[in-house]
């Protein structure tokens, strides 16, 4: 807002309050060129000294990130990276995907679990599941808002390796197998 401000004022008159009559389109677009690089030289220079500040001394979480893949995110295989009869929780999604998703778990070399919910469902169901599977991922798109937040909490207070997929697809659900299998 500062900057409009400057601008407008450098073109108006301070005792007339009308605009100049010699401005030229030039002139204007030369004077927001010159603004304008005055601003990102300011903004690299922020960004510059950010980058200086000791790591160490900055305050990190003890939370896991839990990264959210989508069907573009690129993903790059460990070699000889299998889930070797790991669980894997599904929770949400939507249900006529499940035979892929089990497909594509079993493919791996895992073993698929599923919870889909539904308003009559207890929670008290997702908490066993989340205590005996090894890996849990999760479609964000089809979803309950309480059982997305009991998997983000149970996941980062008991570190167990979880992704979050942007859409229930399969090809965004094979992009999270191939990531939870590099996170083992």
């Amino acid at each position: 807002m500062k900057f409009m401000k400057k601008l407008v004022f450098d073109f108006v008159s301070p005792a007339t309050g009308h605009a100049t009559a010699s401005i030229s389109p030039f002139s204007v677009l030369a004077r927001f060129e010159t603004l304008l690089d005055t601003a990102l030289h300011g903004v690299n220079t922020i960004i510059r000294k950010a980058s200086t500040i000791n790591p160490a001394s900055t305050k990190k979480s003890s939370a896991v990130s839990i990264p959210l893949i989508k069907a573009s995110t690129p993903v790059f295989d460990k070699r000889d990276a299998r889930l070797a009869g790991r669980s894997i929780l599904c929770v949400g999604g939507q249900k006529h995907l499940y035979p892929a998703y089990r497909q594509i778990v079993e493919d791996a070399g895992g073993h698929f679990l599923s919870f889909h919910s539904r308003a009559d469902t207890p929670l008290s169901e997702l908490h066993k599941l989340l205590n005996v599977t090894d890996m849990v991922i999760c479609p964000i798109d089809c979803i309950r808002h309480e059982a997305f937040f009991v998997t983000k909490r149970y996941c980062d207070r008991f570190h167990k390796p979880c992704v979050m997929l942007d859409k229930s697809r399969v090809t965004t659900f094979y992009n999270g197998i191939r990531m939870l299998k590099n996170l083992q």
